[in-house]
């Protein structure tokens, strides 16, 4: 009898700790953002502000991150991210536009999804990693498709892409971008990179900083 109930409460224990370890995997997945300034130690960018923003862009962290960015805004955006807030990232993309801020995403980076308009939307924009079509991330468009379809929505995600972006970029990118709407293999940062001396990351942002500096 002993032997059965020890047989029990080890099968019990064994899917307790399959079940924690599903948790911890899909915790995993999600990273709430976060925001920072970063800072070189080369005099030659003593005046350069960068920023690093990382994680999912959703979560009540957004607002105070918004604000943070506002009081000091970065001459110059390091991005790492998988989106999740178009309209955060919407209106990123807009003030990115405005200061014509340089965008640095590193090889070990991601920006997915709606991340992919504020690497558009700047003039001085470099990717070493894959960059796409701005999207709805999987979680906003459940919530999306649990709300009604809206016809509002298509709109943001898409012509509204354009009607932005057509403010900064020329003709031919603009157009490139517009072909890649549906061919989520295309890599845009392959065409649209800026054309920076090779280097590490380091150098990359050094680069940026003296062309942010200069505007």
């Amino acid at each position: 009898m002993v032997k059965i109930n020890y047989r029990k409460l080890i099968n019990k224990l064994n899917f307790l700790v399959l079940i924690l370890s599903f948790l911890s995997l899909a915790s995993c997945n999600y990273v709430a953002p976060r925001f920072q300034y970063i800072n070189l130690n080369n005099e030659g960018v003593k005046n350069c502000i960068i920023g690093q923003l990382k994680g999912s862009l959703e979560g009540k962290t957004l607002l105070d991150i918004s604000k943070k960015m506002n009081n000091n805004f970065p001459n110059v955006l390091e991005l790492d991210s998988v989106g999740g807030n178009f309209f955060f990232s919407f209106e990123l993309a807009k003030k990115i536009i405005e200061r014509k801020v340089p965008i640095y995403i590193h090889r070990d980076s991601k920006c997915q999804n709606d991340c992919s308009i504020v690497y558009l939307a700047s003039p001085t924009r470099f990717s070493e990693t894959y960059i796409s079509f701005p999207r709805y991330s999987q979680k906003e468009l459940q919530k999306i498709n649990f709300k009604n379809k809206n016809v509002f929505h298509t709109l943001i995600s898409e012509d509204g892409v354009m009607s932005l972006l057509s403010l900064s970029l020329k003709r031919n990118e603009l157009k490139y971008i517009g072909k890649s709407k549906k061919d989520i293999v295309n890599d845009l940062s392959s065409r649209l990179n800026y054309n920076f001396k090779p280097g590490d990351r380091v150098s990359i942002l050094k680069q940026m900083c003296k062309l942010a500096l200069l505007e």
